[in-house]
């Protein structure tokens, strides 16, 4: 058997160079490949997880920063009251508190289990934590499920299992104290600070109570409540535990922070990031703030799972064009093998022989170029990359290694077992069985350029998906200028502040609709024009011939599914007042809204959609998805600036008729100074504006976008080697197959180059099948198993495909003339 095992290795080295050197190319370019497209997978599935999941244990709500005090004084009561506290928790949406273990919150507490030192007659005050999260919609204290993590405050868990759970429901005024406040011996101090605003405060010593022995009530904020429990819990002395739901709403709470614990298998998302700042803006506004948490935005989300996919399909492709060479080479194969089995070899020896020759080839080059990949290749990578490297190691490599072998073991013993036949020989002279065969490489042909076509969109949409959102902005962002950050300012304020400078903005504000309030966005012209949002009904504002200057109506796009229809007036009324005496109504004025267009869900919009918490960075923070659920089916409405102007102007004049600014605003000039941007930059920080000189903003875009490019290089190289081998492999054993009919058509007066333009005819039609099937899969794609990814159809993915089929075609005709060129025609009927 070894033997023929190495005839055969030389004859396949010599016979069928071309041949060779394409498998050998191809062993080593999908070793490549697989051990590439495992890093890829590892790196892009990491930052899907971060993203969708990002690992953040808590998150800090600060209390009114700007008038906590430096001293160490544990008292410093804030506007935040527990009221909104509770409403906050109750706002929270249920897919956010699913993320959330509890919130701690800490009231100031006055009760007559201590009182002031210097003036015995004044009740004193205390801090109290609580932990408190949302149990079938009653907020309850997180300990009767679960324990808090905090080094120090174990007995608090002790003392509030005593008092019943239904109890802290309700908020019944009962209470668990400790011994101490009973022992005259128990002596404790505190010191205390109490700070009411900036400028006024006061401090004084607290000091335990002692209670008489038969005590049965004690009073917190004025009221009685029921002593249920004395306990001689060790650590607890001094301590106190009551129902938080029993506080008055107004409550104040000590300054200090709201912490928002995550449970430890949960993890932050945007989604319950947003939220968390929505609720805890619209609660306890303008009293609080939160740190930024940087998370990938949906759109990258799906951009990730798009490159995912990229790497699926290049393993695809390389084992599609092994899958090609090995059939071809068995089929070359067939006369000797039929000449074997004559001869008395047995299916089980053949089968073992050709087994051996190919993973005498595949196995030593494989593992070599898992060597050097490791060695040489990869470390360039990690820059681009950074999650990859550590998804390799020795036993990873074995395991890759090992399955490549099983994979081509499984797959070369199907077709080895196939071809194997006593009947081989006469089955190579049916012309039916020939055409069988060619049939079956074409539709290997067909899959292997859908796939190639199908990538290179996925590669084109990815960056397309980084590059399109920039477009509206490009303009606005190279220009000289600041982009600004408020939601506190009227347009002709900022206007004031900054002369000769244009102003690009929208507006927030609110329309009344069956008694609610619906978020309303103006857009300024440059906006409207710049950016139009996907739209599943009608048209977008830019695009509509209906104004209120010429029909007296204001268009509107509203988002699907809020129960608004395409056409649909919203009629409206307003009170008018004379200027002079606000108390005095002067009239009525009415007008109305027309819904020109819609929104569909996990449209891209420019704005906040109330969910704005910090200064962009670069483009990309410029804009929101609109989510249904996630926003609980509350609908938006989007406007232009132009016709609120001129609706104010009807109506007879407004003070602010462009309305207030909201999330960010660009101020471009090419006439500022250096004086006036110092003058402007000074204006911004004494009144609390956050600004970014434009140039900063475009420099972190561009850098976002050159990113993603240099990210995908070597997705693309990989591309176009596949392309190339998958090419020239297709069409050489096509050229190969054809060799005996070329040399007939030469015969008969025909040329080699009309060979070759036939190969090309054939290839040509080739190309449009794959194309329409790439087509189609793509379509259902969309709407289907690919929604969650950045795939898109355009231009340039148009030119892309085109030059992908453009390279495929040359090769179709490069590589019959490089294989039949100088081959004589006598010679080609003599070895067939």
């Amino acid at each position: 058997m070894f033997k023929y095992l190495f005839k055969n290795l030389k004859s396949l080295l010599t016979k069928q160079g071309v041949i060779s050197l394409l498998l050998v190319v191809n062993i080593v370019v999908s070793a490549l490949v697989i051990c590439f497209s495992y890093g890829l997978y590892q790196n892009y599935n990491i930052y899907i997880n971060e993203g969708e999941a990002e690992r953040v244990e808590h998150l800090f709500i600060d209390i009114y920063h700007e008038y906590k005090s430096k001293d160490p004084y544990k008292i410093q009561r804030t506007p935040v009251t527990v009221g909104m506290v509770k409403d906050f928790i109750y706002m929270l949406s249920e897919d956010t508190m699913d993320y959330i273990e509890y919130v701690t919150v800490d009231p100031v507490i006055c009760t007559d289990l201590y009182f002031n030192k210097d003036k015995p007659e004044e009740i004193g005050e205390v801090g109290r934590r609580f932990c408190l999260t949302r149990i079938n919609g009653n907020i309850v204290n997180y300990l009767y499920h679960g324990s808090y993590s905090y080094e120090g405050y174990e007995m608090v868990d002790n003392m509030l299992n005593l008092i019943p759970e239904e109890s802290d429901i309700r908020g019944d005024k009962v209470v668990v104290i400790s011994d101490s406040f009973f022992n005259e011996e128990y002596s404790y101090d505190e010191s205390q600070l109490v700070i009411s605003n900036p400028e006024a405060g006061r401090h004084y010593t607290v000091h335990a109570s002692t209670l008489d022995e038969g005590t049965k009530t004690v009073k917190i904020y004025g009221e009685d409540y029921e002593i249920i429990k004395v306990t001689k819990l060790p650590n607890c002395e001094g301590q106190f535990q009551f129902p938080f739901m029993s506080l008055p709403d107004d409550t104040l709470l000590n300054a200090g922070y709201l912490n928002v614990v995550f449970k430890p298998d949960a993890y932050l998302t945007e989604r319950a990031y947003n939220d968390i700042v929505t609720c805890m803006e619209a609660t306890m506004s303008p009293y609080v703030y939160t740190y930024d948490v940087k998370i990938p935005t949906t759109t990258q989300m799906y951009f990730y799972k798009t490159i995912l996919i990229i790497s699926l399909f290049i393993a695809v492709l390389a084992a599609v064009n092994m899958a090609i060479l090995y059939r071809y080479i068995l089929e070359k194969r067939s006369s000797e093998l039929a000449i074997l089995r004559i001869c008395g070899c047995s299916k089980r020896k053949a089968v073992r022989m050709y087994l051996l020759e190919c993973m005498l080839v595949n196995a030593p080059l494989f593992a070599l170029t898992e060597y050097v990949y490791h060695k040489l290749i990869m470390p360039k990578l990690t820059g681009l990359f950074p999650h990859m490297e550590g998804a390799y190691s020795k036993k990873l490599y074995l395991v890759i290694f090992a399955m490549y072998v099983i994979a081509s073991l499984i797959i070369l013993y199907a077709m080895i077992k196939a071809l194997i036949s006593k009947h081989s020989l006469v089955e190579q002279k049916n012309s039916s069985k020939a055409k069988s065969r060619f049939g079956i490489m074409k539709v290997f042909e067909i899959l292997q350029l859908s796939v190639v076509i199908g990538i290179a969109v996925f590669l084109v949409s990815a960056i397309a998906s980084r590059y399109t959102y920039y477009i509206p902005f490009k303009d606005i962002l190279t220009s000289d200028g600041y982009m600004t950050y408020t939601s506190s300012m009227y347009y002709k304020e900022l206007e004031q502040m900054c002369p000769d400078c244009d102003i690009t903005y929208y507006s927030g504000g609110y329309v009344p609709v069956d008694r609610e309030n619906v978020q309303l966005y103006n857009y300024d012209d440059t906006l409207c024009n710049n950016y139009t949002p996907e739209m599943s009904q009608g048209v977008w504002l830019s695009d509509t011939d209906i104004s209120y200057e010429k029909d007296k109506i204001i268009p509107i796009v509203v988002t699907e599914g809020s129960g608004f229809t395409l056409g649909q007036e919203i009629p409206q009324k307003m009170t008018l007042f004379n200027p002079d005496d606000y108390t005095e109504v002067i009239g009525e004025f009415e007008y109305s809204y027309r819904v020109v267009g819609l929104i569909p869900d996990r449209a891209t919009v420019i704005g906040a959609l109330g969910s704005g918490n910090r200064i962009p960075d670069d483009f990309n923070d410029f804009y929101s998805v609109y989510d249904y659920e996630f926003y609980e089916e509350k609908p938006y409405f989007f406007g232009r600036v132009s016709d609120q102007v001129a609706m104010y102007d009807d109506m007879g004049g407004a003070e602010y008729p462009e309305g207030m600014v909201s999330y960010v605003q660009f101020i471009t000039s090419d006439k500022l100074t250096k004086e006036q941007k110092r003058q402007m930059e000074n204006a911004f920080t004494d009144l609390g504006i956050s600004f970014k000189p434009l140039s900063e903003v475009n420099e972190n875009s561009l850098e976002y976008i050159y990113e993603q490019m240099y990210t995908l290089f070597p997705i693309a190289l990989c591309i176009f080697i596949l392309t190339v081998i998958s090419a020239v492999s297709i069409n050489a054993i096509y050229t190969k197959r054809q060799l005996r009919n070329y040399a007939i058509f030469y015969i008969c007066g025909a040329r080699w180059k009309t060979c070759a333009l036939k190969s090309l005819k054939d290839s040509a039609i080739t190309c449009a099948v794959a194309s329409a099937l790439c087509a189609l899969i793509l379509f259902i794609g969309k709407q289907s198993f690919l929604k969650e990814t950045v795939i898109s159809f355009g231009i340039w993915h148009a030119v892309v495909c085109l030059g992908v089929i453009a390279l495929y075609l040359i090769l179709s005709m490069i590589m019959p003339i490089a294989i039949i060129g100088s081959s004589q025609p006598k010679d080609v009927l003599k070895e067939e």
